[in-house]
């Protein structure tokens, strides 16, 4: 082969390289996932077990019911999505590649109407980092929680967990009935297991 048909050929495939490159990422049906900028479903993708941690403001009677709130997850889709990581005394940082519950019992910085705040960070359609806050501050800005049977005036703790624990693996809100990413949970409500349309949403990604 001559020299100047060797270099157009050169020529040619990086072009296919750099065309390949510049390709912008095809949109995704959502599956109820929070999505990017590019329309493509974010989540964790293939780093599972995701390490959860506690923070020390977490009462350590509560461990137990995170635990089993993750487990909800991991028995309802049939495989392992999380793994306890034990306490984390730093502050709360959202890019810090810690993902961490805290007991937050000083004044709610967010809604009134909010129990829990889930905030992820991704890069690209891979989520980094998710951090959990629980409103547990004082009355009538907080909540207060019951962990067995229903209380009144009080919330589920674990219904809750799951929840916030559905938006740690990209899921958004849901209006489905029977979810238990349904965006409002009732006082001595009992939604801890995910619904049949949960777990389809996740095996889009898990």
């Amino acid at each position: 082969m001559g020299l100047t048909k060797r270099l157009l050929w050169i020529l040619l495939a990086v072009l296919v390289v750099v065309q390949a490159c510049s390709e912008k990422p095809r949109p995704q049906e959502d599956c109820n996932f929070v999505q990017n900028s590019q329309v493509q479903r974010v989540s964790w993708k293939g780093a599972t077990p995701i390490v959860i941690y506690t923070h020390s403001s977490v009462p350590t009677e509560y461990i137990s019911i995170i635990q089993e709130a993750m487990l909800r997850w991991e028995d309802a889709l049939g495989k392992p999505l999380f793994r306890y990581g034990g306490n984390y005394e730093g502050t709360q940082n959202p890019n810090d590649r810690y993902s961490v519950i805290y007991w937050e019992t000083q004044q709610w910085d967010g809604k009134k109407e909010e129990q829990g705040r889930t905030l992820v960070s991704w890069e690209g359609n891979q989520i980094k980092d998710a951090d959990v806050k629980i409103n547990a501050s004082a009355i009538p800005e907080g909540y207060e929680f019951f962990t067995v049977t229903p209380e009144p005036n009080r919330v589920d703790l674990e219904s809750l967990l799951v929840h916030e624990l559905g938006h740690v693996l990209g899921l958004k809100h849901s209006s489905t009935e029977g979810s238990v990413m349904a965006e409002k949970l009732g006082y001595e409500v009992l939604r801890r297991s995910p619904s049949p349309l949960d777990v389809q949403s996740l095996s889009c990604e898990y």
